[in-house]
């Protein structure tokens, strides 16, 4: 291996214990068969897209540490779970899916990896070396952006039942503002989301990031999309 893997974190992978790993790990593969998103991206099939993603290299020879970095990716993937399920109370809302958090973890893994598929090399179909990395935008861990657009993939893909009580106190959370802040100073992650969300525009399942459901003090209503433009602007 020559580069880092991805979002490898031993001291947040020591704290899930290898059966929860490989739960994850089970799930997950069901997840990356079922996967849909505004992208029309296919990973049905292609377990090395995953292998790539996470290794940044399908050809490891180091079997032993390819294998310690999957445990660890799935790891992650339980920590990052907890995280969600903490910040942004899913087990509150008696529409969620008991395990809404799990799977929102995923799909913000899924959707990274979906935006890095170079579609003038595959517009319709998916090969392992075709990812573009220079567009991850997955930060060390869940912010409120994957969320919104991970909720709108497991919407598209029937992943999970999702309350829109939910959805709308995740779009309304001060969280959520203070990402955007954050990206002001972070215009490649900022360009990476809109041109993720303008192919979203036009499919329900992703409504609820153009939907006007921020209010200021003045009383004019707002979408996330729009907001994500005035700060382009």
């Amino acid at each position: 291996m020559t580069d880092t893997p991805v979002r490898l974190d031993p001291l947040r992978a020591a704290s899930v214990t290898p059966a929860e790993a490989e739960a994850t790990a089970q799930d997950f593969r069901h997840q990356l068969g079922v996967f849909q998103s505004g992208h029309d991206s296919d990973f049905n099939g292609f377990s090395d897209a995953y292998a790539e993603y996470v290794l940044r290299d399908i050809n490891v020879d180091n079997e032993d540490l390819a294998a310690k970095t999957f445990t660890a990716a799935y790891a992650d993937m339980v920590a990052d779970s907890s995280v969600i399920k903490f910040n942004t109370k899913t087990d509150g809302y008696k529409n969620n899916s008991a395990t809404l958090s799990q799977t929102i973890s995923q799909h913000i893994v899924l959707n990274d990896m979906a935006r890095m598929v170079d579609k003038s090399v595959a517009p319709d179909f998916f090969e392992a070396d075709d990812f573009d990395f220079s567009l991850s935008v997955k930060k060390a861990e869940p912010t409120t952006l994957e969320i919104l657009e991970a909720l709108g993939s497991i919407k598209k893909s029937n992943a999970a039942r999702v309350d829109s009580a939910y959805i709308a106190g995740v779009v309304k959370s001060e969280a959520l503002m203070e990402e955007l802040n954050n990206l002001q100073s972070d215009k490649k992650t900022l360009t990476a989301y809109l041109q993720s969300f303008n192919g979203y525009q036009d499919d329900p399942a992703y409504n609820h990031l153009f939907k006007p459901l921020i209010s200021d003090k003045s009383g004019n209503s707002y979408s996330v999309y729009q907001l994500l433009q005035s700060i382009q602007d």
